[in-house]
């Protein structure tokens, strides 16, 4: 967006639900942006790179988990499920810190403004908790 709009940017305002891409003090912000720099892609945006990347990190942790848990001859979906209700705080290399519970699947439940301030994309609050919406019924 920066590079499409230019000085039209400044002051825009959003939320996100993890670290922006120039975040590179986050160890896992890092990699992602080294891993791009790497393999000659130029790191334009971290929201998909950066979902599937803690989606594998807790998906490993997950069924590293149940297997400690019940072995490799009696993993199933059960034993799935409960390693992943078992999530607490699971730091994701600094880009977020997962908790699953048997209630609240959300995994990440934090957000955090940010603006276009003199071209860069700036953090201006802290991580914010986004409470639970349920549909009424």
């Amino acid at each position: 967006m920066l590079e499409q709009i230019g000085a039209s940017a400044e002051g825009y305002t959003g939320s996100r639900t993890g670290p922006w891409i120039g975040e590179t003090e986050i160890p896992g912000m890092k990699l992602l942006q080294d891993l791009r720099l790497k393999y000659g892609r130029p790191y334009d945006f971290a929201g998909d790179e950066q979902n599937g990347t803690v989606t594998m990190m807790v998906a490993c942790e997950v069924v590293r988990r149940a297997l400690e848990e019940v072995g490799y001859e009696n993993l199933d979906g059960v034993a799935m499920k409960e390693a992943l209700d078992s999530l607490k705080d699971f730091d994701c290399d600094g880009i977020k810190q997962i908790t699953y519970t048997p209630e609240d699947h959300r995994g990440w439940n934090r957000a955090r403004i940010y603006q276009v301030q003199d071209g860069e994309v700036v953090p201006v609050s802290d991580w914010l908790e986004a409470p639970m919406i349920m549909p009424e019924g």
